[in-house]
């Protein structure tokens, strides 16, 4: 199957900024990681500088799209996709580090 086409008929759909409603270009696209027929892809408004983030996959049948709005760059969707994926400990020091954080901030506010 020729991506070109889907991806052609896809742009239709997600064209247009949902931030500002500009158009997007061509240029604006870029895919920064993809498995079998599922493809990430960064977007960013000309216009207002947002960035959209979108899931592109590819069937026999057509183009399915989901996406968000993001702070990301593409320089920062690249990189956080190759970094390591977190575990269950990381989540827990990072809970923990933002509650003792928060426990100071309170401390200092109310003296």
């Amino acid at each position: 199957m020729d991506k070109q086409e889907p991806l052609k008929e896809m742009m239709k759909y997600i064209s247009k900024c949902p931030v500002c409603g500009m158009s997007y270009g061509k240029r604006q696209l870029q895919f920064f990681a993809g498995k079998d027929n599922a493809n990430l892809a960064h977007i960013n408004c000309a216009k207002c500088d947002s960035n959209f983030i979108t899931m592109i996959m590819f069937f026999d049948t057509g183009v399915s799209s989901v996406g968000i709005v993001s702070d990301l760059t593409f320089q920062d969707a690249q990189r956080l996709h190759a970094s390591e994926k977190i575990n269950v400990d990381d989540l827990i020091d990072g809970h923990k580090l933002i509650f003792e954080q928060s426990e100071k901030i309170l401390e200092y506010l109310i003296k």
